[in-house]
């Protein structure tokens, strides 16, 4: 090991031995890799180091431990930590070779051993056995956690293909599963490039959680695509309460689209009736259909918001229970849907974009329709092409504390 390798950071428990004993590994390390901080905190005996690893086990990244403490042999002793679930690599420290030692350390969750000398060269040896048990351990609990991503998304994709199968078209089916497979492959290509980097660079605390804080936030996109799968399946259902349907329309205008080149009219009732539903749920259908309104106008245009009080009868065109509602219509000048996919709009991860672009292309309008089902109302589209595209949202109208969708 060269000595100009840059400097790793090592905080090590040691199981057994004297004060003496730390010391001479402490002079190793500090003549073979004078760059490297290590930190050795020395325990005699068995109960000292399961006090250390109590109060809390993460202070040390590998545990040292001798081939015999008092009372208790090293591999039991490894056992012991083995039970508790204590999350640090393990190196035995044995004082000769003996008959099955690999099934024993094995079966004590040793990650690795190494055999003593009379001469003590094995000392010489120690950093780099160090630092491979250390590299090995990370390797292994990162490779877990991609290898338990990967089942979890598919068996997520096995359930969501099962329940499209029996309300779904092959054509529905095939571009949800060309959805879900190309954002998930982008997440874990990201997931595994940066634990590819986090294994080179052990020597490098602060790069490898930086790879590895990446990795974390592709598998919390993943999640949230599985919850978004979710939310218009069987999940996701509404808190009700009274919302004032305008003031989410502002709020997302307001905080989502300040910023863009297209212009919006927001045309309302003066005494427009607040809405029974999940305010949460209502601001994201309201932003979808306003994000796929905006992305469908290719340069300036415009977006009209009208907002009205309806009552409809037992018979009304939107096939909803008689009551009061209130209908948000949210009408774009964009380049309009092609009749022969007007139908298939609210199907996930469906668009009329080009596929090269990825925009558009996602869940944002299977979300909505699901949401609104979920409030009792329905949710339209009507378009032409080459001049825009109105969509049709219905939902109850507040009655009476407490609030429930009519």
């Amino acid at each position: 090991m060269k000595t100009g390798d840059q400097p790793s950071t090592i905080k090590m428990l040691i199981a057994g031995g004297h004060s003496d004993r730390w010391q001479t590994i402490q002079n190793t390390f500090k003549e073979i890799v004078p760059n490297w901080e290590v930190t050795i905190n020395g325990c005699t005996g068995v109960e000292e180091a399961l006090d250390a690893l109590q109060t809390d086990p993460l202070t040390f990244n590998i545990i040292l431990v001798e081939d015999e403490l008092p009372g208790m042999s090293g591999l039991d002793f490894c056992k012991e930590l083995q039970v508790r679930e204590v999350p640090l690599p393990k190196l035995l420290l044995l004082e000769k070779e003996r008959e099955h030692l690999e099934l024993e350390a094995l079966e004590s969750g040793v990650n690795d051993c190494l055999i003593k000398d009379q001469k003590e060269n094995y000392l010489i040896r120690l950093p780099l056995v160090v630092r491979r048990v250390i590299l090995n351990f990370h390797n292994c609990i990162i490779l877990k956690y991609a290898d338990k991503v990967l089942r979890e998304t598919q068996e997520k994709f096995l359930k969501k293909q099962e329940q499209l199968l029996k309300s779904k078209n092959l054509e529905s089916i095939g571009i949800l599963a060309g959805g879900i497979a190309r954002d998930f492959n982008n997440y874990l290509t990201s997931i595994m490039g940066n634990i590819a980097i986090a294994k080179l660079s052990l020597h490098n605390t602060r790069k490898i959680h930086r790879s590895l804080n990446r990795a974390e936030e592709s598998s919390i996109k993943a999640a949230d695509l599985a919850a978004k799968l979710l939310t218009f399946s069987e999940g996701g259902e509404p808190i009700n309460k009274k919302n004032s349907i305008t003031d989410i329309i502002r709020h997302t205008i307001e905080y989502h689209f300040k910023n863009t080149p297209v212009t919006f009219h927001h045309r309302s009732e003066q005494n427009t009736w607040p809405v029974c539903g999940d305010e949460t749920q209502l601001k994201q259908t309201i932003y979808n259909i306003l994000l796929n309104a905006v992305q469908a106008i290719p340069d300036k245009g415009e977006v009209i918001i009208d907002t009205d009080n309806v009552s409809l009868a037992q018979t009304n065109e939107f096939s909803l229970t008689a009551g009061d509602y209130v209908k948000i219509s949210i009408k774009d000048n964009g380049v309009g849907i092609p009749a022969k996919n007007l139908d298939k709009i609210f199907d996930p991860f469906f668009s009329t974009k080009e596929a090269i672009t990825h925009e558009g292309v996602g869940l944002g309008l299977s979300i909505s329709q699901s949401i609104i089902k979920k409030h009792n109302g329905i949710i339209t589209a009507d378009s032409t092409e080459g001049k825009g595209t109105t969509v049709t949202t219905v939902i109850p109208a507040y009655s009476e504390e407490p609030c429930q969708p009519l």
